[in-house]
């Protein structure tokens, strides 16, 4: 052995480029469980029932898209996740209006339902519509 800093400082890099990866993987893999955990969590019903409550947004007139309410201003304004069927945990997050959401009949995991099975079973849910305010 000709140099042992070089030694050291070389097998301490290895060790480090060898850890790393594997480090990062359950750093990434815990933050998708607490996601998953947290979804599961809000679709089941068992956190606040005003997370996730099943609306429709209009986004166009006379258009309007299945969503669900993340939460509420002050204002009245909501942040609502819009959901890309079928795959209801993949979308958008949209900040609008009360005037554009209508609150659906039925629970989160019925509207989750619906999205996976590409609008299936929304007649049911749609009924009559409450406005913010009413309910």
């Amino acid at each position: 052995m000709k140099n042992p800093i070089r030694f050291f400082a070389s097998t301490l890099a290895i060790g480090f480029f060898a850890v790393l990866p594997v480090l990062l993987f359950y750093l990434l893999l815990g933050q998708l469980i607490e996601m998953l955990r947290n979804l599961s969590t809000r679709l089941s019903g068992a956190d606040d029932s005003s997370k996730f409550r099943p609306a429709t947004v209009t986004t166009l007139p006379g258009v309007r898209g299945l969503c669900f309410i993340v939460e509420e201003y002050a204002n009245g304004d909501f942040t609502v996740f819009v959901p890309f069927a079928p795959t209801p945990t993949l979308g958008s997050i949209y900040i609008v209006e009360s005037d554009r959401v209508s609150f659906l009949v039925g629970n989160a995991r019925q509207a989750v339902s619906c999205v996976a099975s590409w609008g299936d079973g929304t007649v049911a849910m749609v009924g009559t519509p409450e406005q913010p305010g009413n309910g």
